[in-house]
């Protein structure tokens, strides 16, 4: 958590409620300052000019690339949390074992363990088996599940049932197992400074509540296992959901598992997790899923961390009639196995987004990705299937990765940031300003519709390196309503491709003005090893380009570069390594193919 906690059980309460409130401002983790202002985010790469190291793509010799040597970075699991703590049975003679001897020791499966034993600490839980492959050998304790109510194995004296719940008052590891119909399992311990972490062990546990099925109201961090080889079920209802705060207010758990400290998500075990009422995964604080196979429908929101979302593994499927994966501040994807489908946004951040590792499928009627502040691509392999506007955000940097957009308005959409210079914090998104730097990477965007832009800045755009492939891939308002021609409206209207109307062009084409392949309001640069080809008959920015007729059955480009577009037209813009176009034989050349299968060659 970002706010630091006092090691006094007694004002506990007092900086949870501060910590974990819906409406608790943002802060700098380092000084507990206020964010910066969104024309500066205190993120990498905060300058237009200068966007950060380049992270390339490994081991693809390609124009667009100027050092396939580096490795990426993405795709990567971090560590545990606590990689000090071992699993029962080690032979480490330091370490909290349920079945050790000593009485100095922390015993688990002591009557009170949740107290300070001189010479000892408060149990924690093991993150450090990232499978979590456990077998039930009869000394665990053991929470039993039966329909409106349970029974406890080898109770501690941390878990008092009641009514249709079951409370766990102290650290330690508590395994679920059977299943309820109506049952809530609430974790609600100490928040001093030196709590140990909470386990929930999910063995074959199918926890449903007509609530929040699972609710942590006070923990310093819940940690929700998924055992290697079960399958587990989590599931809320229509109730209302309220529950007592720390402080005696009231508050209302918005999602099936609802936590407002910090909670972690890992094993290889399976869950499904339905919420009915809200939304499916829910945290106050920062949420961290590791891994798991695990799938998500929502009625609105399928996953959201408050303060963080970050994910570095696993398997996950999310339905959702809101949006797919949400923070107020930042997500941070770096790895794992994404299908998301939405009717709003697929992944929404307040401020920022970094796509680091992970592969993602994208469907949604929404934006693809959108961040209010700054969009980061640095390693992940992106496939938005269709979405009204495929990324979104004031700044977009593409430094890595191989991602393909097809979009019905805009395919990257660069706009935003604050109306006042001069206010502070977080602003709403607005049509004010936008910048593009493109300086790694494989990109593929295309977009249908009417009124449509591909690359579209309300600032500049630049590209210094990676490959941009671009294309119009049907008939749009703007190309003719049909094929009445080429350039503008209706044909001939604001001067297409091949004479008249705004701006001028090379070889023959001139800007109409009217949106399209590029369209920025200050100018679009391309420079270096980068690499651009756009296929369609109108734009408002012109790099090089040619009148060449091609069509869906053939490549075109140069040398060094070639692609073959799924639609046909009489234009292709070009820039940067590639110096001439036409149709093209690839013989000889290397196979890089998009998300969507489509294929890129080079040389």
């Amino acid at each position: 958590m970002w706010v630091k906690k006092i090691p006094v059980v007694a004002a506990s309460a007092a900086l949870c409620f501060v910590a974990c409130s819906e409406n608790s401002s943002v802060t700098d983790p380092n000084n507990n300052s206020a964010l910066p202002d969104i024309e500066n985010p205190s993120v990498q790469n905060p300058e237009l000019e200068n966007p950060g190291d380049v992270i390339e793509n490994p081991g693809i010799e390609s124009p667009g690339i100027e050092n396939p040597s580096i490795e990426n970075p993405g795709n990567t699991v971090p560590g545990a949390d606590d990689s000090s703590v071992e699993n029962p049975g080690s032979e480490n003679p330091d370490v909290v074992n349920p079945g050790n001897e000593n009485p100095a020791e922390v015993n688990p499966g002591n009557e009170n363990p949740g107290n300070v034993v001189p010479g000892g600490s408060i149990p924690s839980d093991d993150e450090s088996d990232l499978d979590d492959t456990r077998t039930l050998t009869g000394a665990e304790i053991l929470l039993k599940l039966a329909g409106t109510t349970a029974s406890v194995e080898n109770n501690n004296g941390c878990i008092a049932v009641a009514e249709k719940s079951a409370t766990i008052t102290c650290p330690g590891a508590y395994f679920v197992t059977g299943e309820s119909s109506d049952f809530q399992l609430v974790v609600n311990t100490p928040g001093a400074k030196d709590e140990g972490k909470t386990g929930i062990y999910f063995y074959n546990a199918t926890l449903k509540s007509n609530n929040a099925a699972l609710l942590v109201k006070n923990a310093d961090k819940t940690v929700l296992h998924l055992v290697k080889g079960t399958t587990n079920v989590v599931e809320d209802g229509n109730g209302n959901h309220l529950f007592e705060k720390v402080n005696g207010a009231q508050d209302t758990a918005k999602a099936a598992i609802y936590a407002r400290d910090d909670l972690n998500i890992k094993g290889a075990g399976k869950l499904t997790v339905k919420g009915n009422f809200q939304n499916g995964i829910q945290c106050s604080n920062d949420l961290k899923i590791k891994n798991g196979d695990i799938t998500v429908v929502a009625k609105e929101t399928a996953i959201k961390g408050k303060q963080s979302l970050e994910i570095s593994g696993g398997i996950l499927d999310v339905t959702s009639t809101g949006k797919g994966l949400m923070s107020d501040t930042t997500i941070t994807v770096e790895g794992g196995t994404f299908k998301i489908n939405t009717e709003d946004d697929a992944l929404h951040s307040n401020y920022t987004v970094s796509m680091v590792g992970g592969d993602l499928s994208i469907s949604t009627k929404g934006k693809g990705i959108h961040a209010d502040s700054s969009l980061y691509l640095k390693g992940s392999t992106i496939n938005i299937v269709t979405a009204k506007e495929g990324l979104e955000s004031y700044k977009i940097f593409a430094e890595d990765g191989v991602t393909s957009t097809f979009a019905t308005d805009d395919g990257w959409n660069a706009a935003g940031g604050p109306k006042d210079p001069n206010a502070g914090g977080f602003s709403s998104f607005s049509e004010s300003s936008g910048h593009i730097v493109i300086s790694g990477g494989y990109h593929y965007i295309s977009a249908k519709g009417n009124m449509i832009d591909v690359l579209d800045a309300n600032g500049t755009a630049k590209q210094t390196g990676g490959v941009l492939i671009l294309e119009i891939t049907g008939e749009s308002y703007e190309n003719g309503m049909g094929g009445g021609g080429f350039g503008g409206w209706g044909g001939g209207g604001w001067g297409g491709f091949g004479g008249g109307g705004f701006g001028g062009g090379s070889g023959g084409c001139s800007s109409n003005m009217a949106g399209g392949l590029i369209d920025t309001d200050n100018g679009f640069e391309i420079s270096g090893n980068a690499v651009l080809l756009a296929f369609g008959n109108y734009s408002t920015d012109i790099p090089e380009c040619a009148s060449v007729t091609y069509d869906s059955n053939n490549f075109y480009g140069s040398d060094v570069a070639a692609f073959k577009p799924q639609y046909k037209g009489d234009a292709i813009l070009y820039g940067g390594a590639v110096k001439s176009v036409a149709q093209v034989q690839t013989n000889g050349m290397k196979e890089l193919k998009f998300p969507n299968g489509l294929v890129y060659m080079y040389r």
